[in-house]
């Protein structure tokens, strides 16, 4: 039996903000390695496993509407508010700056959540790809 010390979240799955290389064709067969967004629609054992946002552009959208949709319950002449409305950009400029930076750098982006059931082929795919995490919620 395990026993979880510290943080217990109630939620039954995570997301990530992926990157990683496209696999170049082999020159003799022509072959090459799987799209990392396509083993996430085939892979996954529950429906909570599943792509997100499949490219940069996406997952700049859909970043920018989650933050918005956190703020639009805030009001302005609410100090409380109007600070958590700060708080709330700072992070939108800091997630959406990671996701930029690998994109510039030419890597593939795409926005998972992966059910706990599912963390082993999760943890399978990351290893097998080398994609590296950029954004984590959970």
């Amino acid at each position: 039996m395990k026993i979880r010390n510290g943080f217990v979240s109630n939620s039954s799955s995570s997301s990530y903000v992926l990157a990683y290389k496209k696999g170049n064709k082999c020159e003799h067969c022509g072959r090459s390695d799987p799209d990392l967004s396509s083993m996430f629609t085939t892979s996954g054992s529950y429906d909570e496993t599943r792509v997100l946002a499949g490219d940069y552009k996406e997952i700049i959208a859909k970043l920018k509407e989650n933050y918005e949709d956190e703020i639009s319950y805030c009001k302005d002449d609410d100090e409380g508010d109007v600070e958590y409305k700060q708080e709330m950009l700072t992070s939108f400029m800091s997630e959406s700056s990671k996701v930029s930076k690998w994109h510039e750098k030419g890597y593939s982006l795409v926005w998972v959540r992966v059910s706990y059931s599912d963390s082993e082929m999760f943890n399978s795919i990351l290893a097998a790809t080398n994609a590296q995490k950029v954004l984590n919620w959970g």
